[in-house]
């Protein structure tokens, strides 16, 4: 699951009974850092968290914004093929 590659994922796994693939997921931004060994890309999480926090239900929010940085980053694969939206499948690996 792409969430065990984080550093700090207990709050991603708070958010959720099962942490949801990503798959179709809307990317709202991608930033390349330090001529491109550092990635970071912004994305919506595929549906609402199952266990959101107060003050996200107090303002109604409908939607979870997650942004992950990528360091050391090896191979980077983007593919769309819409041009007016950028959804995709992220992918996390070890190797």
């Amino acid at each position: 699951m792409w969430c065990n590659f984080l550093e700090n994922n207990f709050f991603i796994k708070e958010l959720y009974k099962k942490i949801p693939e990503l798959n179709n997921v809307r990317i709202s931004e991608i930033n390349v850092h330090d001529e491109g060994h550092r990635i970071s890309i912004v994305f919506e999480l595929p549906y609402y968290p199952d266990n959101p926090p107060q003050k996200w239900v107090n303002a109604k929010y409908n939607t979870a914004y997650v942004q992950i940085d990528f360091d050391a980053l090896h191979r980077l694969y983007i593919e769309y093929a819409n041009l007016c939206s950028l959804v995709g499948y992220i992918n996390a690996n070890s190797g």
